[in-house]
């Protein structure tokens, strides 16, 4: 049975009508597939991902394909992305959403879409760092989602930092090495 997901720190949240993901009891996160070419563009990424080198497969969520389900704004049936479900089973996880490079936009996109992002990016950490917080929950903390919107490139490695040492028993886990390997992928 499919549910919307208890822990969720970005993107577009399944309640009130709205298009979002959903989970089901067996480990996978269904994110529903934009209507346009951002819809493929993202389709693509996932099918690629595995095959690609550089990147750094631990730090992903495994891929299982596509679905078409119930949409959770009950609109019917819609394609959605089939992703592992990284926080099955923990009652409080930190978790964060990063979105990394400094383009946020593809080729091709409109001017307006284009500009909408740039002025996004410019207000926040993603030009200096080439990365961007867009949400952040640590065990029972979680800051307001528009608060991360502007953060400086200062605020966001405290951020970062914050995250890594909120467990005292990380230091000694693969999470701290996993973190770590992302900030140096990302020259942080």
């Amino acid at each position: 049975m499919l549910k919307v997901p208890e822990h969720q720190v970005a993107g577009h949240k399944a309640k009130d009508g709205v298009l979002g993901p959903l989970v089901d009891d067996t480990g996978r996160f269904y994110k529903p597939l934009q209507n346009n070419d951002r819809g493929s563009r993202e389709l693509s990424f996932y099918s690629s991902l595995s095959s690609h080198p550089s990147i750094p497969l631990p730090f992903s969520p495994a891929f299982h394909g596509t679905k078409v389900v119930e949409a959770s704004d009950g609109s019917g049936p819609h394609p959605h992305l089939v992703l592992e479900d990284l926080l099955r089973g923990y009652a409080k996880p930190s978790v964060m959403d990063v979105k990394i490079d400094s383009r946020t936009w593809h080729l091709g996109d409109s001017d307006d879409y284009i500009a909408k992002c740039l002025a996004k990016d410019r207000e926040s950490s993603t030009i200096p760092l080439a990365f961007r917080i867009s949400g952040d929950a640590l065990s029972a903390w979680e800051p307001p989602r528009k608060s991360l919107q502007s953060l400086s490139a200062h605020d966001a490695l405290f951020i970062l930092r914050k995250f890594v040492s909120s467990n005292a028993h990380l230091h000694h886990s693969p999470c701290l090495w996993r973190v770590t390997r992302i900030m140096s992928w990302c020259g942080v």
